[in-house]
């Protein structure tokens, strides 16, 4: 992936329609900030936004500091199948 992602939302499916429970946005101005709408399934986007990404490829944690790179990593992490992200503006 060679574009960098400006807004990842996180959605959980539990039952029924998929609910956005937060999501993280980038800007070379602000840098990545965090917006929480559901706080009960939104505690995992907490954690990758307080600890950093896993980069498995490159066998690393990439922290939010690291602005477009940690956007990028967050864009190819698969969640599972509880959760997902979604890649929503480039």
């Amino acid at each position: 992936m060679t574009n960098t992602p400006h807004l990842i939302a996180m959605y959980v499916i539990t039952s029924g329609k998929p609910q956005r429970v937060a999501e993280f946005r980038w800007s070379t101005t602000s840098g990545v900030t965090l917006t929480v709408s559901e706080s009960e399934w939104s505690r995992i986007a907490q954690q990758y936004y307080d600890n950093g990404v896993p980069d498995r490829a490159g066998m690393k944690v990439v922290p939010r500091t690291n602005g477009a790179e940690f956007m990028r990593a967050l864009a190819t992490l698969d969640m599972g199948s509880y959760c997902s992200l979604v890649v929503e503006s480039q």
